[in-house]
């Protein structure tokens, strides 16, 4: 719950969407955020023997590569959807949001590839902040609460 609820709220500050409808969707973004969690934290014998990673004997690249490729399209579809929006129509109102900063920042010359990669930062953000808030925030308001009710 608390993973769909921050992920909504970073892609309201930089889609203006909810990204996540579903509790099933939701599931689909926090799985795939944990499955590369997971393959990266993997011990790999490529990490102690550099000629191994052109092989990649335990094939953690390759997963790994599959999960972001997943996150990537989700991002993609966002990103082409607002270019769509904004060439189709003549009197397009911005949405004032990170995604539109982005779009528009002439000066760097953003590129939608850079824009699709700084988007990927987004879902373990929301990873670590529902692990925080799960971990050590609701445990204290719960025991604090309790400790209230038991002094009536």
């Amino acid at each position: 719950m608390a993973f769909k609820t921050i992920i909504n709220q970073l892609s309201n500050t930089i889609y203006s969407e909810d990204l996540i409808q579903s509790a099933e969707k939701a599931g689909e973004m926090k799985e795939l955020v944990t499955n590369i969690m997971k393959e990266v934290g993997r011990p790999n014998l490529a990490d102690c023997f550099p000629v191994l990673k052109m092989i990649d004997p335990h094939g953690i690249r390759r997963r790994t590569g599959s999960y972001f490729e997943k996150l990537l399209n989700i991002f993609k579809s966002l990103i082409h959807k607002r270019l769509e929006l904004r060439n189709d129509a003549a009197g397009y109102c911005t949405k004032r949001d990170m995604l539109d900063a982005m779009l528009n920042d002439a000066e760097h010359k953003m590129d939608i590839v850079k824009i699709q990669r700084l988007s990927l930062v987004f879902p373990f953000l929301a990873l670590q902040l529902s692990y925080i808030f799960n971990n050590s925030f609701f445990p204290l308001l719960l025991s604090y609460l309790r400790n209230m009710l038991i002094s009536f």
